[in-house]
């Protein structure tokens, strides 16, 4: 019966929807909490001053600076947030959902990754390793007719969602309301029980500057039991 059919797919459709919740932080406050977390080895420090969170400062060791929080694996649906680089900026910026495991001396490995990021000179790339690789796979994205996608000093809305389940999700990131790159396999990355870490990096070299700031998060994560 294809009334049935439709009404069946509805019902699962509203029961997806139902188990979602977005959870929203404008930093309208004086402190990060918020279960933040800051990495700031490399030199730039997150600061939220002003109800306004940043990274800033110059890079002491070749590295990265990130903030970020952290979610169960299967829980986990999307990430936005706009991002403004300042023009006192020489460092690439970037939002991150990614599966790590640490070991001695401060060494991390990337296990899988999905980013979008800024390069110094103003170029849009992509990262969508489902996988460990051996060295980063970074991508580029033409600019639309020419047009820069992230100039300096002006916010940029920046997303990346997972779709499906289990063996069948996919990833979609979205930059200013454009798809930049969707259909990508996110298996690696949903069917753990580890945790993801979620957030926005500054990778950069000895002595340059980093000046981002963050704002406007939405994290959208399944609960359990609804």
């Amino acid at each position: 019966d294809p009334y049935r059919v439709y009404a069946q797919a509805q019902i699962e459709r509203i029961r997806d929807h139902e188990s979602k919740e977005v959870w929203t932080d404008r930093f309208e406050r004086r402190e990060l909490r918020n279960d933040w977390l800051a990495e700031e080895a490399a030199g730039p420090l997150v600061s939220l001053v002003d109800g306004e969170l940043s990274i800033r400062g110059d890079f002491r060791a070749d590295g990265q600076a990130r903030v970020l929080r952290q979610y169960a694996a299967p829980d986990f649906v999307a990430v936005e947030l706009t991002l403004t680089v300042r023009p006192d900026n020489n460092a690439r910026v970037g939002l991150f959902v990614s599966k790590e495991r640490r070991r001695g001396a401060g060494q991390v490995d990337v296990q899988g990754i999905v980013a979008v990021a800024r390069r110094k000179d103003g170029g849009l790339i992509v990262r969508t390793e489902d996988r460990a690789a051996a060295e980063p796979q970074w991508e580029d994205v033409p600019p639309p007719e020419g047009v820069d996608w992230w100039p300096l000093g002006e916010p940029v809305r920046l997303r990346i969602e997972r779709n499906g389940e289990g063996s069948e999700a996919t990833g979609r990131i979205v930059v200013d309301g454009l798809a930049v790159r969707e259909g990508f396999g996110m298996r690696g990355l949903s069917s753990s029980t580890n945790e993801l870490r979620v957030g926005v990096f500054v990778q950069g070299q000895t002595g340059l500057p980093a000046a981002v700031k963050i704002d406007d998060v939405q994290v959208v994560r399944r609960v359990a039991g609804r």
